[in-house]
């Protein structure tokens, strides 16, 4: 919720927890009456001018002083809202950092409050006619890692398609190397890193 004060010399807007603006204007005007002022000399006038811009500045200190109090106060107004979001944030569904079967395809997921990654591995068979019978010769991973979202929509951070291996142990060393690097995290608030991920040639 914004708050705006408008007029034609000042413009104030506040958005709590946020943001402070105030711009105020003097315009040039043409004064009714300066007699006074005119009949001092230059020196006199200075000594006036450096006076009120003393005080002007004096005041501008102070406003100087309350914009800081307000974002005292304004930082405690963000930490709320941030609670709020947090109590109103629906709990996200988890493995607690284990894998398991994920239902599709005989793939593999795991997962906390912040991460989530699953893997599906195919063996590509070839007949071999001495043993009549079919024998591994390749593995293909498919794999992916996931923000997770409260919502319907989570953020992509990294994952292979049908990434061709020719042995088996490669291929598993590879998916556990990936699934090691997601933190073991809890809190629904905290913010994915690419860094934490590793870099697997394609």
């Amino acid at each position: 919720m914004a708050i705006n004060k408008l007029n034609d010399r000042a413009i104030a807007n506040l958005k709590p927890g946020d943001e402070l603006q105030i711009q105020r204007r003097v315009y040039r005007f043409e004064p009714e009456d300066m007699t006074a002022l005119a009949a001092m000399s230059v020196e006199e006038l200075q000594a006036l001018r450096e006076d009120s811009i003393a005080k002007e500045t004096a005041i501008f200190d102070k406003l100087c002083e309350d914009t800081g109090a307000w974002e005292t106060q304004a930082t405690e107004t963000m930490l709320i809202n941030l609670a709020m979001e947090y109590v109103k944030t629906k709990t996200i569904e988890h493995t607690g950092n284990q894998w398991r079967p994920d239902g599709y395809n005989n793939g593999q997921e795991i997962s906390n409050a912040v991460y989530k990654m699953h893997h599906h591995i195919y063996e590509e068979t070839k007949y071999n006619r001495d043993s009549k019978q079919s024998v591994p010769v390749a593995w293909y991973l498919t794999w992916a890692v996931r923000t997770q979202s409260a919502g319907h929509y989570s953020g992509s951070i990294a994952g292979q398609q049908r990434k061709r291996f020719t042995d088996k142990a490669v291929m598993r060393n590879t998916c556990r190397a990936v699934s090691k690097r997601i933190p073991t995290c809890s809190r629904k608030y905290l913010r994915p890193s690419r860094r934490n991920l590793p870099r697997i040639s394609r």
